[in-house]
């Protein structure tokens, strides 16, 4: 079984590839004003969710939702999170060598730093803020824009390939 670091190190080149974090980090400098409560339920979060391709299980201890498609050998996970008006947002990926992933800000963290040593974004790690529900929806559009680019990646490259 490889280690986690291994496969850490090989998912930050393989969504490096995608510029997976100019594109987070982009999307939030474009966003990142917002800053009215939108008053917000979970059922409105349930409902901007549910205009995507993926079915997503609630996890109330956590707090976030999930999705996962397996693709061979490899799953592929998929979370957002939602802390008041922001949204957080996870990529996983399980494969028969182990697990990699985290939050999308410290992925994009991560592939930054992996392109210049002197990366230093502010905020390091940020969430994504909305107002409203119209603000969701463009943000949820985003997350699932992103993540379907990264997983087709990650489908397509050797992480998610049987190691012999």
């Amino acid at each position: 079984m490889q280690d986690s670091n291994e496969l850490s190190t090989k998912l930050v080149e393989v969504l490096r590839r995608i510029d997976f974090d100019e594109r987070y980090y982009s999307f939030y400098e474009k966003i990142r004003n917002r800053t009215t409560p939108s008053g917000l339920s979970k059922l409105d979060w349930e409902k901007a969710i549910s205009e995507t391709s993926l079915v997503f299980r609630y996890n109330s201890k956590e707090r976030f939702f999930a999705a996962e498609k397996q693709f061979g050998p490899c799953t592929i996970v998929f979370n957002i999170g939602f802390r008041h008006d922001e949204v957080e947002l996870a990529l996983g990926v399980r494969t028969p060598n182990g697990w990699a992933g985290g939050p999308f800000t410290v992925l994009a963290n991560s592939i930054g730093l992996s392109r210049d040593p002197n990366f230093s974004p502010m905020p390091p790690y940020p969430t994504l803020p909305f107002s409203n529900a119209e603000q969701l929806r463009e943000i949820i559009r985003f997350a699932m824009t992103l993540y379907g680019d990264a997983e087709r990646a990650v489908v397509s490259s050797k992480l998610c390939k049987q190691q012999k």
